[in-house]
């Protein structure tokens, strides 16, 4: 059976199974050793073999690693690697050695953890598979260290929503070093699934070369942030038959691109999550796909098997077997200190998000907190704003509040897309028409295209700075 597929090379099981034994042997090479309290890894995952066989190697290991993005600028990685110290950097250069072992010979001692034929989980699903870096709501970076538990409670609750089909095959096209994306990885280990792999000569997302791996391995399922879909509205995408869900999440997920994607034949279900909750939170019901309609839906459905949210004052709070273990303290080295553990009575956890159920009990959610602009002591939600600009063929929209002496913050908005500048007074026009006044934009600035972070959301921060620049006033009344 097949466990991966890529431009390059396809593995089995068995044939994956001997890079992570490679993988093995190689760590230990180095000195990293099974069941050392206190030790972790660093590494900056990839979308290739060598980065699955090593994320299975650590988990078969016990230890944790710490996830470096391959953008992360310098003095960001120094910092973090300063603060996690970590016993081993494994860099992708590093990943040439992963074959040095015989395929034939067995590392002594090794106990795999997630393979599909064992039945159990050989260790404490409490131990820590992986630490990952958020902005957190105020923007300062956060470490959420993640366990294996978390991550088997994740997969679980994902098959019960989708299920599971002896063809299925997942395409991995979010950056491992993101939840959204190492869950994926796990998803398929459970499961004995295939994952898929971009080609290697792909940028962060080509779509051109998404739409020929989706083609060319059959890809039954995907995931995607918003950017990324609208994107491949935008080239004309159609999608294959084989193909039979699209989770769309990680940003605010407009109607009218919803209904572009399903007006289009695309299987698309919304969903919510966060790091602290190891990705997923609700998801849209995979068996009411084809019974819904399309043009009346604003939510991301139902909260998965196992997951409880409530809501106070209109913040989302979440809890169950998915949520993270705490965060590493600011300043302490991993291990060196116990882990922070920001959970109120009865283990609930505070997004810090703002949703709403609907009648059916079926969550909105109506903005991340870190977004929400307050100008003259009202609240704006940006993605009502970003929703009308997109209703434009070709164009992207963030909106962002910008300082105000009178009013605290104005209402900002970024506008991107080859037609942009001439799209501009039909943007203004539709924003005064369908926008209260103390909703409406006072600056916008034009770009060729926004600009995204890593895992491909709109960089909000990034568009904010730069923005400054380019702003321009015009009136909102």
């Amino acid at each position: 059976m097949i466990a991966v597929c890529s431009d390059g090379e396809t593995l089995s099981h068995v044939e994956l199974h001997a890079r992570v034994r490679g993988a093995i042997h190689y760590l230990r090479r180095r000195g990293i050793e099974e069941g050392s309290d206190g030790t972790c890894v660093a590494m900056a995952p990839e979308i290739s073999i060598p980065t699955i066989a090593m994320v299975r190697a650590l988990a078969e290991l016990g230890v944790p690693w710490i996830s470096l993005h391959e953008r992360l600028a310098s003095a960001e990685r120094s910092r973090l690697l300063e603060w996690m110290q970590p016993r081993l950097v494994v860099e992708s250069f590093d990943h040439a050695p992963l074959n040095e072992l015989p395929p034939n010979e067995l590392p002594p001692n090794e106990r795999p953890l997630y393979r599909h034929e064992n039945k159990g989980c050989t260790r404490d699903h409490r131990q820590v598979l992986t630490v990952m870096c958020t902005s957190g709501t105020t923007g300062t970076p956060r470490a959420v260290a993640l366990s294996r538990g978390a991550f088997v409670a994740s997969a679980k609750a994902s098959a019960a929503n989708l299920g599971w089909q002896d063809h299925d095959r997942w395409l991995l096209c979010l950056p491992p070093a993101h939840v959204g994306g190492l869950s994926i990885l796990t998803r398929t280990w459970l499961a004995g699934r295939c994952v898929v792999l971009l080609p290697s000569a792909a940028s962060r997302f080509d779509t051109d070369a998404v739409i020929w791996t989706i083609d060319r391995h059959r890809v039954t399922l995907m995931s995607l942030v918003p950017t990324m879909l609208k994107r491949l509205l935008d080239a004309q995408w159609d999608p294959p038959a084989h193909l039979r869900a699209v989770l769309v999440g990680g940003a605010s997920l407009s109607p009218s691109l919803r209904r572009e994607a399903r007006g289009r034949g695309i299987p698309l279900l919304a969903t919510y999550g966060l790091t602290e909750a190891c990705s997923q939170v609700a998801t849209e019901s995979y068996a009411d796909m084809h019974a819904r309609e399309a043009d009346q839906e604003d939510h991301v459905g139902f909260p998965l098997a196992g997951i409880d949210v409530r809501l106070r004052d209109h913040r989302i709070q979440v809890r169950g077997p998915t949520m993270f273990s705490g965060f590493v303290p600011a300043g302490a080295p991993y291990g060196a200190a116990p882990l922070e553990t920001p959970f109120l009575a009865d283990g609930w956890y505070d997004t810090g998000d703002f949703g709403e159920f609907d009648p059916a009990g079926r969550l909105r959610v109506l903005t991340r907190r870190t977004d929400l602009i307050v100008t003259g002591g009202e609240n704006v939600y940006p993605a009502e704003i970003e929703q009308i600009a997109e209703r434009i063929q070709g164009i992207e929209a963030c909106a962002f509040g910008v300082d105000d002496p009178e009013w605290g913050q104005a209402v900002g908005l970024a506008i991107g897309g080859a037609r942009a500048r001439e799209a501009l007074a039909h943007i203004q026009s539709e924003l005064s028409r369908n926008l209260a006044s103390f909703k409406r934009p006072k600056h916008f600035a034009l770009w060729e295209r926004l600009p995204t972070t890593h895992s491909g959301k709109l960089d909000r921060a990034r568009i904010r700075e730069e923005s400054r620049s380019r702003l321009r006033a015009w009136s909102a009344s």
